[in-house]
């Protein structure tokens, strides 16, 4: 095993994410799962300062929060003030002041980097609905299979640090689309950055993103395409699995500090 190394530049980050994904689910307290502690740690504090995420929108973050601690808007008039208030917020009627920021982040745990951010206007549909958007009754039983693997590869075996938010977009685009080539998964993860160029997504998507992918079994290359092992889907199971891609990334950009 080679000795741990300081992340200076990309080949050492690339070749970090490579040996996190071959170590993640070690178990704490072993050899392996201290290595990936370390490994974790280096990635992180190289990734705040040359891979940023931006900041999920706070009102998306908050209703996050509300699923993902079973609160209703109920719940928050201690928080934000009274029941109009608090539908006011949530309908984007109304910013957030500093005292509710500062209750949101001490009491709900949502990041203030987060909550400072502008809000899209009213009428802006949120990736989180309600507490009980997930409920599975919306969701076709039949080929529960597939879904399920996917699922749990997104809740379970997803590891959560920056770069692998290129794995859940790349999934969305495969989910959608059964079949998508590289170059069109490449153009949809880099939409939103315009510092990079094209070439260099589809690089990550041929040599990295793809094959982590493929050893989790959800995708296979067909030439220069990549195509969604687990196809046998409803519409509703797609839209439900792109929902959870986007739950997951919003809930990775709502912890950074």
């Amino acid at each position: 095993m080679s000795e741990i190394k300081p992340i200076r530049n990309e080949a050492d980050y690339e070749a970090a994410l490579v040996e996190v994904e071959r170590l993640w689910g070690a178990s704490s307290g072993t050899p392996e799962g201290d290595r990936l502690d370390v490994l974790a740690t280096l990635i992180d504090a190289y990734e705040s300062k040359h891979h940023p995420i931006d900041p999920a929108d706070p009102i998306e973050a908050i209703k996050f929060r509300m699923e993902q601690q079973g609160l209703t808007r109920k719940d928050l008039e201690s928080i934000l003030g009274t029941r109009t208030r608090v539908a006011e917020v949530l309908n984007r009627r109304r910013g957030l002041s500093i005292n509710m920021i500062r209750n949101l982040h001490e009491r709900l745990g949502v990041s203030a980097k987060v909550l400072i951010q502008p809000s899209s206007p009213p009428g802006h549909k949120d990736q989180f609905h309600d507490a009980d958007y997930r409920n599975e009754e919306n969701v076709k039983n039949s080929n529960r299979g597939d879904f399920d693997k996917i699922v749990d590869f997104i809740q379970t075996r997803w590891p959560g640090y920056m770069h692998a938010v290129y794995q859940l977009a790349m999934l969305k685009v495969v989910i959608a689309k059964d079949r998508a080539s590289v170059v069109d998964i490449a153009e949809s993860i880099s939409k939103d950055d315009s510092d990079n160029d094209g070439k260099n997504y589809v690089k990550k998507v041929r040599e990295v993103v793809g094959k982590v992918l493929e050893r989790h079994g959800l995708v296979v290359r067909k030439g220069d395409e990549f195509e969604l092992v687990h196809n046998q889907l409803t519409r509703e199971q797609r839209q439900e699995l792109i929902r959870r891609c986007d739950t997951a990334i919003c809930a990775y950009s709502a912890r950074i500090p």
